[in-house]
């Protein structure tokens, strides 16, 4: 595994804005470590205006769950599909900048982007490369 792990993030909340405190504790009640097999925090590191904060799950019960916060509050949204529903992949690898995208489309047209140079931080980007690739890889099979 690349590293990116909810407890590490729960441990290190002090360093993340309240907001995302908030939505990464809420996160922790929904779930225990042992059903996540792929946590993906967006943007909690961010501090740009525009940027929300989300947090992606890959369960091990073959769910895909996104939180983020409603409108700007502290009031959090939770989505759930099944893994059955992602209807495409699309994996954008860029060499010259060292990054990653990938693309989860879903059936109802719902796309999840993770981009391991936007949704972190300099100091996590080869961390999401890595956790990009890995989900990725295992989605794909």
């Amino acid at each position: 595994m690349s590293g990116i792990a909810i407890d590490y993030f729960v441990n290190s909340a002090y360093q993340l804005n309240q907001k995302a405190q908030k939505l990464l504790f809420a996160v922790n009640k929904e779930h225990s470590k042992d059903s996540i097999a792929f946590f993906y925090p967006k943007n909690l590191f961010s501090t740009a205006e525009g940027d929300e904060e989300e947090i992606i799950i890959l369960s091990k019960n073959k769910k895909i769950w996104r939180a983020s916060c409603v409108e700007n509050s502290y009031i959090y949204k939770f989505e759930v599909w099944d893994i059955k529903e992602i209807a495409k992949l699309e994996l954008y690898p860029d060499s010259e900048r060292e990054s990653v995208e990938l693309r989860i489309i879903l059936r109802d047209n719902t796309e999840l982007v993770l981009n391991s140079e936007k949704d972190g931080n300099i100091h996590w980007a080869y961390r999401y490369r890595e956790h990009i690739k890995e989900m990725f890889a295992t989605l794909s099979t």
